[in-house]
């Protein structure tokens, strides 16, 4: 999560701050997930990383990288989101007092961002605890998660412990919501 945080936040800067036709299209291939289904994406990776040198098929690994690509946009939009709305003065005022632009951007800037980051973040969070397409096509035995053990629950017709397996993914999307407003004092907003 923290990994996505940062490329949110460096990537948001560029497309912000950095204007060029470059950065449109590094935009519009950074949303582009958003189109994409879960499954296709699976299906995609699998056939990526099913075959030598890179074997990630049925690992952990496959699994974070099919999330980050899914949920990254959330944190990159609403990072640029406040991006737009912060003036480039507090910026350019702290470079021409002498601070180098990258410890301006993490000593300003970068706190400026926090409570659309935090926003993405939860977001991308709760969307990740709740994923399913991607999660059918790439889990294994070792790899299964609590929205896989639902659907496979389900199938199986044991409605009881998918109910409860349910109860425990919402419980855990709500303790995500009371912490998010908990760090941003009601101040932050994910809808």
């Amino acid at each position: 999560m923290m990994f996505m945080i940062l490329i949110g936040m460096f990537t948001s800067y560029v497309i912000v701050r950095r204007k060029s036709s470059i950065t449109n299209i590094l935009d519009f291939v950074l949303m582009s997930p958003y189109v994409i289904p879960g499954s296709v994406l699976g299906i995609i990776l699998v056939m990526a990383f099913n075959k030598p040198p890179v074997v990630l098929t049925g690992t952990a690994a496959i699994m974070i990288i099919s999330y980050t690509i899914r949920k990254i946009p959330y944190i990159i939009r609403s990072s640029t989101g406040i991006l737009y709305q912060l003036d480039l003065s507090s910026e350019e005022a702290s470079i021409n007092l002498g601070v180098s632009p990258m410890k301006t951007f993490f000593k300003i800037t970068a706190i400026l961002m926090l409570p659309g980051v935090l926003s993405g973040a939860i977001l991308s969070w709760i969307s990740t605890i709740n994923e399913l397409s991607s999660t059918l096509i790439l889990y294994s035995g070792r790899t299964g998660t609590i929205s896989v053990a639902i659907y496979t629950e389900i199938m199986k017709d044991g409605y009881g412990t998918a109910a409860a397996l349910a109860s425990i993914l919402t419980f855990a999307t709500i303790i995500s919501l009371l912490v998010f407003n908990t760090l941003t004092k009601g101040k932050g907003s994910v809808v």
